[in-house]
């Protein structure tokens, strides 16, 4: 019984072995080549069978919707110290603690 099993041992790691050389040899012959959407989805369930994975859609919808990096930078100028309670003095409920135990709840 111990022999099967050493021998169950030494197969299974040689199969392994095996394996790993074969997807090297696979992200060899991509070599520099950017997979991106369905390419990329269909690569990744060639050679893996843990997850499927799937492609979204048309990633230029998404790319719509991020901001042009023209408003980067044109917010306010924020000041290194602001206190409320110096900035309007009049409203009484600055002054008050309030209890925030169960926010989120």
């Amino acid at each position: 019984m111990r022999f099967a099993v050493f021998l169950l041992c030494i197969s299974s790691s040689w199969t392994f072995t095996i394996v790993g050389k074969h997807a090297a040899e696979n992200v060899a012959q991509i070599g520099k080549e950017a997979l991106t959407g369905k390419a990329l989805a269909d690569y990744v369930n060639q050679n893996q069978q843990l997850f499927q994975a799937g492609f979204n859609g048309n990633e230029d919808v998404y790319k719509l919707k991020l901001m042009d990096i023209k408003y980067l930078g044109t917010g306010p100028i924020l000041e290194e110290d602001f206190d409320a309670r110096d900035h309007w003095p009049q409203c009484p409920s600055l002054k008050n603690i309030r209890d925030q135990a169960n926010c989120g709840k």
